[in-house]
């Protein structure tokens, strides 16, 4: 039986002095302490302070503590002793992981913040939104290639030289590419939005 004191006991655990405290506890009425390890305080002559018997205390922390509550700092199987030391809990890799997450976090918020002011400047674009103008963009050069032959039939039917007739061809399908362009279709979708409104 080692008897320690307070803070002794907190390094032969790995613990906090204010951990040991806790786990001691307040004293009641009666003046008896009714922390989960209080059992193990042991009166020394002469002082107004007790003592804590190391191999009871350990018994008892281990018997009286929730385990879903049990601190992760600590390993609380391994235990300082005369001839072995605490095994340290590997800080800098916790403080690694910690600093990687707390990285990854802000980067997403950069990136949040980005996306925000892009938006908010005109240069960004809902995803939905994006769909609906290629796809109105699209069905209008369709539309336009489509009705070629119709436009032109008439022109090419009294035309007997080969290359103007490609001339024509060309120059209407160059007139329906031209036709469909970004800002005719984004006013296009704003005067949709305005008239559903």
């Amino acid at each position: 039986m080692a008897l320690l004191s307070y803070r002794g006991y907190a390094a032969h655990r790995g613990c906090t002095l204010r951990a040991v405290q806790k786990a001691i506890g307040e004293p009641n009425s009666k003046g008896r302490r009714t922390g989960r390890i209080a059992d193990s305080l042991v009166p020394v002559a002469g002082s107004p302070h007790p003592k804590i018997d190391s191999d009871k205390a350990d018994e008892l922390w281990l018997q009286n503590t929730d385990e879903a509550k049990r601190s992760t700092m600590f390993d609380p199987g391994v235990l300082k002793t005369e001839s072995t030391e605490l095994a340290e809990p590997d800080g800098d890799e916790t403080k690694k992981r910690y600093h990687d997450s707390r990285a990854d976090r802000e980067q997403v918020n950069l990136e949040q913040a980005q996306l925000d002011l892009a938006e908010r400047k005109g240069r960004l674009i809902d995803i939905d939104d994006a769909t609906q103008i290629g796809f109105t963009t699209l069905r209008a050069l369709r539309d336009s290639l489509r009705n070629t032959g119709a436009r032109i039939a008439a022109q090419l039917a009294v035309e007997s030289d080969t290359f103007a007739c490609e001339q024509l061809v060309n120059a209407e399908i160059e007139a329906a590419l031209c036709s469909v362009t970004v800002e005719k279709i984004l006013a296009s979708s704003l005067d949709d939005e305005d008239a559903a409104d």
